[in-house]
Order: structure tokens, then sequence, then C-alpha cells
């Protein structure tokens, strides 16, 4: 409130009403905390404290968890130098703002952004530094982050199969009927995207029309038939997994997502085997039954791994170094874990 009232908004690190750190760990039963800022809840364990002697620091990748790590240790009184390949911060966290509902991301991009320019932290973009350039630091983290998965199927370097980075960075040039191989959150996000239309504006009547309801409150209840949502393609959401489609989604959120998908006219099956793809599509047994899937596209989203090239360097050039987030285990790793880790990295140097 008192950045509000002195007219620092950029200073304030926005809500992005994603629930993961909040109400779905209540419904856990787990550590109650805020994904953009793992201090909350925990302000007791983790006091803002100086430190005792400053060093110099390099923090290589400049996604959620580097952001965090030089974020948290500039404030206690560090010289961080913050390395990012790209042309941007933010790394796979930015390119997730085009997923319809996340648009919010793009806030907490403009906190550290901020913060980046309130604590002197020296950003080098498309920037990648040498060995011999890390050794004048006393301590490296690595935060590069991760990289997609390859699927394995018999064909996956046909010209038809796109890995979710690079649909995500240019979903024109998806076609209209698009298999999307693996349905974690990843999937369900290229999904959300590809199924999204042009003229789909956001509106409360938009909303309205979406999910029934009734703002003249002629029906009772205030509750109208859903009307079904155009979507510019044909989609098949795909699983190994014979658990239920979503069962990895929040808890809060994932009954919306499914709902959303559904609404669109999206396919979605468990249970399958990949057999191998060719010019005519992705071949596959759908609980035991094989089938063609006749599509333009086949979006990989099955998981993804870790990217540490530095690691194996930085040790045999004896230089004191910590790996963070995804690039120490890309396992069900989110923004939440990568914030957390890179934050807690950040005020125990």
């Amino acid at each position: 409130m008192r950045k509000a009232q002195a007219g620092q908004s950029n200073a304030i690190n926005t809500c992005i009403a994603c629930n993961q750190s909040c109400l779905d760990r209540i419904f856990t039963r787990q550590q109650v905390s805020c994904l953009v800022n793992p201090r909350a809840c925990r302000e007791w364990d983790w006091p803002q404290e100086k430190a005792a002697v400053p060093r110099k620091i390099a923090v290589l990748g400049a996604g959620p968890a580097g952001l965090a790590c030089a974020r948290e240790a500039a404030d206690r009184g560090h010289k961080v130098t913050l390395f990012e390949s790209g042309i941007r911060i933010g790394g796979q966290f930015f390119l997730a703002q085009k997923v319809p509902g996340k648009q919010e991301l793009g806030e907490t991009l403009r906190y550290f952004e901020h913060e980046i320019q309130r604590l002197g932290i020296e950003l080098r973009l498309n920037t990648t530094p040498d060995i011999h350039s890390l050794s004048v630091f006393d301590h490296v983290v690595v935060a590069t982050g991760v990289t997609p998965r390859r699927s394995g199927i018999e064909g996956e370097n046909s010209s038809k199969v796109m890995d979710y980075i690079e649909a995500l960075r240019s979903p024109r040039f998806v076609g209209e009927r698009v298999a999307i191989v693996g349905a974690g959150p990843l999937g369900f996000d290229m999904a959300e995207l590809l199924a999204h239309h042009k003229a789909d504006d956001g509106s409360v009547a938009a909303f309205d029309r979406e999910w029934g309801v009734d703002p003249e409150r002629e029906q009772r209840g205030g509750i109208k038939a859903s009307e079904k949502a155009d979507s510019p393609r044909q989609i098949w959401l795909l699983q190994r997994s014979k658990a239920a489609m979503g069962s990895t989604l929040p808890t809060t959120t994932g009954w919306i997502r499914r709902a959303r998908l559904k609404n669109k006219s999206a396919r979605m099956f468990n249970d399958v085997e990949y057999i191998h793809i060719d010019d005519n599509g992705l071949h596959l047994r759908i609980r035991g039954e094989q089938r063609c899937l006749s599509v333009d596209n086949i979006v990989v989203c099955a998981g993804q791994e870790s990217h540490d090239p530095w690691s194996s360097r930085l040790q045999a050039q004896s230089i004191a170094h910590t790996v963070i987030g995804g690039a120490r285990n890309a396992h069900k790793i989110d923004a939440a874990r990568a914030i957390e880790e890179g934050a807690e990295l950040g005020r125990k140097l």
C-alpha cells in the first residue's frame, strides 16, 4: 500500500493469481507461501539480513531461478552480475505469457526488471561468459534451466514434429489438426494456446457465455447453458499414463482448464501407446485400439531435461558454484520451485 501511495507501482511484486503456493498448498496440507514471494508466511525463518562480507556473485541464466537468486543476493549487499544468453530476461517464463490466462506472468518480469535497476545488478543480455571470466567471481550460480525432452517415438525427426518451445514461439506455424504428446501442465498449456481464438476478447460478456452466467438473472440461479466456444484447430491431447487426464494439474485450477478444453471440443485420451510417425500422421494405440491420427503437426510436451553445460567446467577450474532450479533437477520443475530455490540460495550466499 505504501508503494502504491508513493506512486511506486513498479516496485510491487504483483500477485499473478496462480494459487500454486497458497490455496493449492492449503488443500494438500503443505506449508503455505507465495509463488512470486517465497518469503511470505516464512518471514521469521527468512529474515532480511545484510551479508557480513559482500562478495562478487555471477548468476548464469535469467529465468525465474536466476532472477530470484540475483535479486535476493543483491538485496543482501553482494555485487551481482547476471548473465543471460537470450535477448531478454525470463527464459521459458517469458514464453509462457502467450498461454491464455497467463498474461499476468509479465507482472513478475516487470517486478524483476525494476529490482535489477534498483539494486544495481549488472545485467548482461545476449552474453555467454567464458570459463576464465568466471574465475574472478567468489561464487557462480548455475541457473540455466531446462530443455524439452524428446518423445522417443519412431519417426520423431519428421517435419511434422515440433517441441513445445518451437510451438510457443511461433504458434502461427502450427497446422489446423494437431496432436499434443503429453498431457501434463505443459500439454494443457499448449492445448489452451492452440485452441485459443483471436476473437476471444477476454470481455465479461465472453466469460458469461463460456461459463453459463446469466447477467440479466432471467434464469433460475443466474445460470444458463454455456455456449460452445470456437477453436481454430482440431486438437488431440494424449498421454501414456492410465491416470485421469489433468490429474497433475494444480488442485484449484485444473478443473477450469479441463472444462475449457472440453468446451472447445478438444479430444483427450489416456492409456496411449505411440507406434510411429510418418507422412500419414501419428500411429498409435488408444486403449489397445490401433489408429492413425491424420494431423498436420505433432507437438511434443513430454517433459523436460536439465540444461547444465557449466558444472563440469567450473569444477575442473575449482570455481565455487551451486546449481539451482531446473538445471539441478528438471523433474516436475515449475516456477514456484525455481523461484523458491533461487531466493533461498540468494539469502544464504
